[in-house]
């Protein structure tokens, strides 16, 4: 599995004016204001900025989670008039790390008492723990699905497979 910011290297289908020419047509410009998503206007799948040689995108979607996850990268000309693209997967807004970290550190302070006053009763903060654990699990949840579907998003629209390079013998290039 790959980790989330991790540089996927790949290859699409597309010739590099064809991934130019999609890029173009899926692609609005971001608006200022977070809370109003240019799908509802437009129903152009992408929002962001490219140039000839680069792309920040996001996936337009009325879903707040989806708006949040971004995908950089770099596309260039192949020999075999492909187009390689290489690109991140991340986070875009950095506040939602915040809530993480909230319910992070309330497990941790409610787990004090119980650890420290053994005559005390633990079910409250059981159950309380029990509640803070379901949400970062619900969160967990969320993020990685939600990352999954704007990849998938990106593949499809762009004609991209990932290249099998240096598998040592399992299918793809071998190194020597």
């Amino acid at each position: 599995m790959k980790q989330p910011n991790q540089t996927r290297k790949t290859q699409s289908e597309l010739s590099i004016n064809e991934f130019r020419s999609r890029l173009e047509n899926l692609t609005t410009p971001e608006k200022i204001f977070f809370f109003v998503t240019p799908y509802k206007f437009n129903g152009k799948t992408f929002c962001g900025s490219f140039t000839n040689e680069q792309f920040n995108l996001t996936l337009n979607s009325h879903w707040q989670h989806i708006k949040m996850i971004s995908i950089k990268g770099k596309y260039y000309p192949t020999k075999s008039n492909k187009t390689d693209v290489d690109y991140q997967i991340g986070r875009k807004n950095w506040k939602r790390n915040l809530l993480i970290a909230f319910f992070i550190i309330m497990l941790f302070l409610n787990t004090l008492p119980s650890i420290f006053d053994f005559d005390s009763d633990t079910s409250a903060y059981l159950s309380i723990n029990l509640f803070f654990g379901a949400v970062l699990f619900g969160i967990f949840l969320l993020k990685a699905f939600s990352r999954f579907v704007v990849e998938q998003k990106f593949k499809s629209e762009f004609r991209i497979d990932i290249k099998p390079t240096n598998l040592n013998g399992y299918g793809g290039e071998t190194s020597t």
